[in-house]
């Protein structure tokens, strides 16, 4: 399995999460939902709500639709390797 970006791992730990979603996550799906669980994380860690409406089960939600996403264009990738290379 090939994982994207593995040779600016050193610069990606040192942005902040909504700068390397910005910088790093191409599709927009997954962007709009790290987009979101990031926001839900961060409402988790302060005192005062952003999004009052959204709780950690929301988060849990968002963040394992997220991991769906990110493995079907993982799997999907190794696919499209296999058919191009046949």
């Amino acid at each position: 399995m090939h994982i994207k970006h593995s040779d600016k791992e050193k610069e990606i730990k040192k942005e902040l999460l909504g700068d390397v979603i910005k910088s790093y996550v191409d599709s927009p799906k997954i962007k709009n939902l790290a987009k979101v669980s990031a926001w839900i994380g961060n409402d988790e860690t302060h005192y005062v709500r952003k999004n009052e409406t959204l709780d950690i089960n929301d988060l849990k939600k968002f963040i394992e639709a997220t991991l769906h996403f990110i493995s079907y264009e993982l799997i999907s990738d190794e696919a499209e390797e296999l058919v191009s290379s046949n």
